[in-house]
């Protein structure tokens, strides 16, 4: 359901409403979620989609943005959770190239 300038409010069923950008980028179509229906009032929803709107004339693919900051999350996560003496064994390094000196608190308890 068009609201008006690519707003969308998307009715997957009852329980979900979600409004979603509709916009066009190096003439591909793209769709930017903006939030649920219940989380967002459409006042928010068109000043969501402005500032979207904004950023794609600046030649940003909101798309293509989110995606990365999720695998930059995803990579800075998994990071963080996998122990420096485990990269050791997993055989990421080369004996010829030493990987930096572990975080101090890698060794604190």
């Amino acid at each position: 359901m068009p609201t008006a300038r690519g707003l969308y409010l998307i009715v997957a069923s009852e329980k979900s409403k979600n409004w979603s950008y509709r916009y066009w980028f190096k003439g591909k179509e793209r769709w930017h979620g903006l939030g649920s229906f219940k989380d967002v009032s459409l006042k928010q929803a068109r000043l969501l989609r402005d500032a979207a709107r904004l950023q794609v004339r600046a030649g940003v693919d909101l798309v293509q943005e989110k995606r990365a900051a999720r695998e930059q999350a995803k990579a800075a996560e998994a990071a963080d959770t996998l122990p420096y003496p485990m990269l050791m064994r997993h055989g990421s390094w080369s004996t010829s190239q030493r990987p930096p000196a572990p975080p101090l608190q890698c060794f604190a308890f």
